[in-house]
């Protein structure tokens, strides 16, 4: 979930804490950096990509990692506060924790919550990575509960109670939703090994959906306002396993993007005397009508591209996440 959104929470979490007349903010400066603090970890992006994609949303984002964290967090404020109590701070700190676990869970990036034990990310979506509906109505509250003092404690209550409300609203049209999308896949004749329907940028009125025809992926979208009318899909070729196997023995960068994908895609290409071969991944792409142009792999936030020479031999790879300078590394 992204930053502001995750600030609301704790915001909210420092409204409903603070007494009505008094000036306690540091407990609002608490409740902020520890609803943000698990985010601590994009720091080691610094470190490379594959760093990156392997432990962020990893420890910092893992309930036996939260302990650590919050004990840590609550002994330094302490520094600055030592009235502060360790033992309510603590407890204070790990609920904020967990509700930034929480808000990453709901979303399709997947989150290790049971990490070190296991790294399988695990995700429940039904929000998108950015919603203005979820966060606006959070920052409502949090406006209200500020101005009004005498009703500080409900209007954050309420805002906090929106954070758990709007997901599970949003997480019962997703299943409604294949159950219809089954029946009508069924009744149209539409081949599918399997579907998944998730949340996109219009979420919750226009839904992702995700059709696996064994060999290839066809990507769509569906308007919760305009079921009735025709599917269109758009086909992308499936990645090969072999050639992720195969590359990931040159770079285990390549090995850990097949660990991080759920509907990893390949694009080949002939440029020049080259080949390349671009991989991403559909969890992160849009079905919106109105970003059409982000519907081509070399749009997604993250793709590994490996460039081979005319004797179909690896000469280099590329990295490249969405907003940042391509990371280009050369085989020797």
């Amino acid at each position: 979930m992204d930053p502001v959104t995750h600030l609301a929470v704790g915001a909210l979490g420092g409204q409903a804490l603070r007494k009505p007349l008094r000036r306690d903010k540091h407990v609002l400066v608490f409740c902020l950096l520890a609803a943000w603090l698990p985010d601590i970890d994009n720091f080691i992006g610094i470190l490379g990509p594959e760093f990156y994609l392997i432990h962020h949303r990893g420890l910092t984002h893992s309930f036996l990692g939260a302990i650590l964290l919050a004990a840590l967090f609550v002994w330094i404020f302490r520094w600055f506060v030592p009235s502060f109590s360790f033992i309510r701070g603590f407890v204070l700190v790990y609920l904020l924790i967990a509700l930034h676990i929480f808000l990453d869970l709901i979303t399709s990036y997947g989150t290790q919550i049971f990490f070190p034990f296991t790294n399988a990310r695990y995700a429940v979506t039904s929000v998108f990575i950015i919603d203005p509906i979820y966060t606006l109505v959070m920052l409502f509250c949090m406006y209200r509960s500020a101005k009004y003092l005498k009703t500080r404690k409900t209007l954050a209550l309420l805002g906090l109670a929106w954070v758990f409300i709007y997901p599970a609203f949003n997480l019962g049209v997703r299943y409604g939703l294949e159950y219809y999308l089954e029946q009508r896949f069924v009744r149209e004749g539409v081949a599918f090994n399997a579907f998944d329907v998730s949340t996109d940028v219009l979420s919750p009125f226009f839904w992702k959906v995700i059709v696996d025809q064994g060999d290839a992926y066809q990507l769509g979208g569906v308007n919760v306002f305009k079921l009735r009318q025709p599917l269109t899909f758009t086909r992308y070729e499936k990645a090969d396993n072999n050639l992720f196997r195969e590359f990931g023995q040159i770079s285990s960068l390549f090995a850990t993007y097949h660990w991080f994908f759920d509907f990893p895609i390949m694009r080949t290409e002939q440029i020049e005397k080259e080949t390349l071969i671009t991989f991403g991944d559909l969890r992160f792409a849009t079905a919106a009508p109105f970003l059409q142009h982000q519907r081509n792999n070399d749009q997604l936030p993250f793709t590994l591209t490996m460039v081979l020479d005319e004797q179909q031999k690896p000469v280099r790879y590329q990295y490249q996440r969405r907003g940042r300078e391509q990371v280009v590394l050369l085989i020797e």
